[in-house]
């Protein structure tokens, strides 16, 4: 269906692509949450990147709901391109399989492409929640307010669209769907080039999405993220369509990733460098208990004083002169 036969009678199809690797434990309340929708999907895939865990045997209930395809473990983006290859709605909403949704989330993304046809992208605010504790972490709107106005000058900052996306099946294919070679941030670079290819999103009124933070989330993984959001920005100047401030707002943003980048290794060192001086005062808290002992020979006690203050130098004394420390 073409947005110009969106009508109050005439609701757009949806269907929901579930990506999931090694999520056999956690996908039953993805599912769960499709099969209670007020509004169901036309269509659910849940695409198998080459998972180890029995996640056939997750999904064997679904089964009459879900279809289940399988591939070689190829990477998120490429996931979400085998699950859109696989479907013919008019829409594809992209469900992590560890996220779940509230009842009414599908109907809510059908009455704002009806209220507004022109958009081609739409984003389920969410509430982060700590799997371990269910604390709620945050909502994600009150972090990053949506910018309905001036897009392109956003999404060459940062990921406007960061949860629950819904986005227009014929233009993903327009554009090819999503950069497999990106290991992250492959949504920010695919709504980047929708939205600098004219595209326009639009953000669910209330709060639909339910998202689950662990360890395994590749969200965790910070330094490498920021990495991947650089060389997005990088690809946006690069583009040649780019107006004077949307290219100084971009330069700007990479800018401020590089800095934050750098201050995240150097933490990182820091805390490499307390766990090393940590084992060395360990060590050096035996050698003194070895010192005290009566065991060690003359050399051996000069081995273990030198030890202490230089231990590579004590290696090589210790190797040269073919003495046991």
């Amino acid at each position: 269906m073409t947005r110009e036969a969106y009508g109050t009678s005439h609701r757009p199809t949806w269907a929901v692509v579930v990506p999931a690797f090694n999520e056999a434990a956690r996908i039953g309340d993805a599912l769960a949450s499709l099969a209670a929708q007020s509004e169901p999907a036309e269509e659910i895939v849940v695409v198998d990147d080459g998972s180890e865990d029995d996640l056939e045997g997750a999904v064997a209930d679904d089964l009459g709901m879900v279809e289940l395809v399988r591939q070689p473990n190829r990477g998120l983006a490429a996931a979400r391109n085998t699950g859109t290859a696989q479907v013919s709605s008019d829409w594809v909403l992209y469900l992590d399989a560890d996220d779940h949704l509230d009842p009414q989330a599908l109907e809510a993304l059908r009455d704002a492409a009806v209220r507004d046809p022109g958009l081609d992208l739409l984003e389920l605010d969410a509430l982060g929640y700590d799997e371990s504790t269910g604390e709620v972490l945050y909502r994600h709107r009150e972090r990053q307010p949506f910018d309905r106005e001036d897009q392109r000058a956003a999404i060459v900052q940062r990921n406007l669209l960061l949860t629950g996306v819904s986005v227009r099946r014929e233009r993903m294919n327009e554009i090819g769907g999503f950069d497999e070679g990106m290991r992250f941030c492959e949504d920010y670079e695919c709504w980047m080039r929708l939205i600098l290819a004219g595209s326009r999103a639009g953000s669910v009124d209330g709060c639909f999405l339910h998202r689950r933070h662990h360890g395994a989330n590749m969200s965790s993984k910070r330094p490498e993220m920021i990495s991947w959001r650089m060389e997005v920005i990088r690809r946006a100047l690069a583009r040649d369509d780019l107006d004077e401030r949307e290219r100084r707002l971009a330069m700007q943003s990479l800018q401020r990733n590089a800095h934050l980048l750098h201050m995240l290794q150097a933490r990182a060192r820091i805390h490499m460098w307390a766990d090393e001086l940590q084992s060395e005062l360990t060590d050096r808290r035996g050698t003194m208990t070895l010192l005290r002992q009566r065991g060690p020979s003359a050399r051996q006690r000069v081995l273990l004083s030198m030890g202490m203050v230089s231990p590579r130098l004590t290696g090589r004394v210790a190797n040269r002169f073919r003495v046991a420390p």
